[in-house]
């Protein structure tokens, strides 16, 4: 058995004893909130009906009779609306007739007369002597609950005028209310378990690496250069198992070390007295260090390989920090819209979402270039501090304008971490990994896609938007602080020297099927995903009347489509080299996904076109790539890839800042299913587009296709 066999086998075994314990966990919160919600109901239903007993029974005290109380129904009707929960108010009389009713749906009236019979027989008066008094005595509290009733839970409270019984108020909540609330409970604690296997995922790979595969592995490269006769390289010793091991190979090196330098000193010497000796001893020191590498000067240079895994996990983290929001930002931002329109136009709604795409995408260049003079440390650093500014400003905004510039202080910082992250992967990755290692990458940004509006979403619900951006502002801080950490042994980047960006502009501008591929599948597909997921999924959703949760569990949906099955497509695509057929039918997909929501405006509609949204992208994103390095190959050769992928990214993110706009507009004239419908409608015309410009022209440029290549300028 390797040894990778067996830390595989060690990193499944501690992961299947979490989930067990997670599972455990949830099962046991789950059935705890199934017990405890029926007594919450009760206290609600009983404080409501207090309240409202204590009105009735205060008009009855100026003995003015119970059937001829002026405005019970609407009264009944302004108790209703304040609280969402309950169904029905009804007041009936000692014989369980009907006097005052309200609610969206009611009992049948014999009904409430078996629950107004039933209450009665458990009074006082009824459970002991005669000549008890029943207004001093209150009723056994025991009687004092919901019961079922039909279709509905039913609280009756008896209503008295001095000393006698004059009604019965009943007090009714829905029972698929309370079936529904027991699903929501449900789908938060099955949603809290993905993400706590998530979670627990990252953090222990990096542990696994971080205290055991790294060590090894570093233990295992300088023994290989020491067997190849390379004496140059010390190990950090680290505080575990392998530490003395390190300690002893460095103490080995070091003496080689130092007494080669002892002998050349000497030989120096020698050469000085009798230099006949000197040659001599010269010649046979040739031959014994012949095929063995040492330290120049003496001087040892430590083995600190780069920490691939730690830069996931930071990646994880921030982007974690950033989705968070995601569920919620346009309808925290309708809040502070009112105080300039009231309504708010969707318009205003969608500036703080499209100023922190524009920002981001801006920024990027800036923070590409404080990444080549300071590193991936100091970059990721300087990003962790703007963005965690950022959101507790957020979080404590004043003003619609100050919520706009907290916003983009939060893209700036977003843009940097980013950018510090891939360029560390990039810059660190063996030319034989670096698509594993952009998985790498890729794969922690979408888990974290995944567990950002899920659990952002359950916490708006709970705790409330301010308290869910400052633990935003906890989880960037935390991966600011870890970065520092991890990232730190990266090598400085050599500074290239720079091409003119007018050139590579006008060698992009004059490639057509670059202008093809931007126009008709990159920037329509990051329109569509802030547009529609950012932007209309969350303002449609609340207009339908589902929960912050609810809307986080939807965008959940595209992260998993998009984790799952973007491996898969980009395998396939390599493969069978069909990068072009996957970006037009993914485009023709996610088009298709969300013209039916105008025909059929539900919740169910709005999540299928999320559905597909996310299989589309996960066909198109990776097959987008290397259709760029394809079709622009003459251009990188001249400019290199980093400037050309730049070049696309910025383009790609400027199409997406322009999304919530659009989506706004659309909105203003045809509503969200109509927006949405139109928005599918547009992603199918510019797949159409694609598809049909590279089946005529193909994928591969020919000759005359571009622009001759360009000498170099001075910038």
């Amino acid at each position: 058995m390797t040894a990778s066999s067996r830390f595989t086998q060690l990193f499944a075994l501690t992961l299947g004893l979490i989930i067990v314990a997670l599972v455990g966990i949830s099962l046991y919160a789950a059935v705890a909130l199934e017990k405890s919600l029926m007594p919450q109901l009760d206290r609600k239903m009983l404080t409501v009906g207090a309240a409202v007993n204590a009105k009735l029974e205060r008009a009855l005290r100026y003995e003015i009779p119970l059937k001829s109380l002026p405005g019970v129904a609407d009264f009944f009707g302004t108790v209703l609306a304040a609280d969402a929960d309950l169904a029905y108010l009804a007041l009936t009389r000692q014989d369980g007739a009907i006097l005052y009713q309200y609610g969206t749906s009611l009992p049948r009236p014999e009904q409430l007369a078996q629950a107004t019979a039933a209450i009665l027989q458990k009074s006082p008066a009824s459970q002991g002597a005669a000549s008890v008094d029943p207004a001093r005595k209150s009723w056994p509290v025991q009687t004092l609950a919901a019961r079922p009733l039909g279709d509905f839970y039913n609280l009756a409270l008896p209503l008295k005028s001095g000393e006698t019984v004059a009604g019965v108020l009943h007090i009714g909540a829905d029972a698929d209310f309370v079936v529904q609330k027991v699903q929501e409970m449900l789908f938060d604690i099955a949603t809290v378990f993905v993400i706590a296997i998530l979670v627990a995922f990252e953090l222990l790979l990096l542990i696994v690496h971080h205290y055991l595969i790294t060590p090894i592995n570093r233990l295992e490269v300088v023994l290989r250069y020491v067997a190849e006769g390379d004496l140059s390289h010390t190990l950090p010793v680290p505080r575990d198992a392998t530490g003395w091991l390190a300690r002893l190979l460095n103490q080995l090196v070091e003496r080689l070390n130092a007494a080669y330098q002892q002998i050349l000193r000497q030989a120096a010497y020698l050469q000085s007295v009798t230099p006949a000796a000197a040659n001599r001893l010269s010649n046979n020191l040739e031959q014994l260090w012949r095929g063995f590498t040492l330290a120049p000067e003496g001087r040892l240079t430590p083995y600190q390989p780069a920490d691939l895994f730690g830069a996931r996990v930071a990646t994880f983290l921030f982007i974690f920090a950033a989705e968070l929001s995601q569920p919620f930002l346009p309808l925290y931002a309708r809040i502070y819209a009112t105080d300039l329109a009231n309504p708010p136009s969707t318009l205003l709604i969608s500036l703080p979402l499209t100023i922190f795409t524009l920002t981001a995408a801006l920024t990027m260049p800036l923070a590409g270039w404080r990444f080549e003079r300071v590193g991936s440390s100091r970059t990721f650093a300087e990003g962790a501090l703007l963005m965690t500014l950022g959101l507790v400003g957020t979080g404590l905004a004043f003003s619609f304008y100050d919520l706009l510039g907290w916003r983009a202080l939060t893209a700036m910082g977003y843009a940097f971490m980013y950018v510090a992250c891939q360029s560390y992967v990039v810059a660190n990755a063996l030319p034989r990994q670096q698509a594993r290692s952009s998985a790498l990458f890729v794969s922690g940004l979408m888990a974290a896609t995944i567990c950002g509006p899920a659990i952002g979403g359950i916490l708006a619900d709970h705790i409330g938007y301010t308290a869910t951006f400052g633990c935003a502002a906890i989880l960037a801080s935390g991966s600011g602080i870890m970065a520092f950490r991890l990232l730190r042994t990266a090598p400085m980047p050599k500074l290239l020297p720079r091409q003119s960006m007018r050139g590579m502009i006008r060698a992009m501008a004059g490639n057509g099927r670059f202008m093809l591929l931007m126009l008709f599948a990159a920037i329509p597909a990051k329109l569509l995903l802030n547009g529609f997921l950012f932007f209309l999924v969350p303002l449609t959703l609340s207009n339908f009347g589902d929960s912050r949760s609810e809307i986080g569990r939807i965008a959940m949906i595209y992260g998993l489509a998009a984790l799952f099955l973007g491996p898969v497509f980009a395998r396939l695509a390599d493969r069978f080299v069909l990068h072009g057929l996957l970006v037009g039918a993914g485009g023709l997909l996610t088009g298709f996904g969300l013209i039916p929501v105008f025909f059929f405006p539900t919740t169910t509609g709005v999540l299928i076109g999320v559905l597909l949204l996310g299989i589309g992208q996960a066909m198109s994103i990776s097959s987008q790539l290397a259709l760029v390095t394809n079709i622009g190959r003459a251009s990188i050769e001249q400019f290199g890839q980093g400037p050309v992928l730049g070049g696309y990214r910025l383009i790609e993110r400027l199409g997406g800042a322009v999304g919530p706009l659009v989506a706004a507009s659309f909105t203003t004239a045809f509503g969200y299913p109509g927006a949405i419908t139109l928005f599918g409608m547009l992603g199918v015309l510019t797949a159409t587009v694609f598809s049909f410009s590279f089946l005529i022209l193909g994928i591969e440029p020919e000759a005359d296709d571009e622009l001759p290549p360009l000498e170099p300028q001075e910038a």
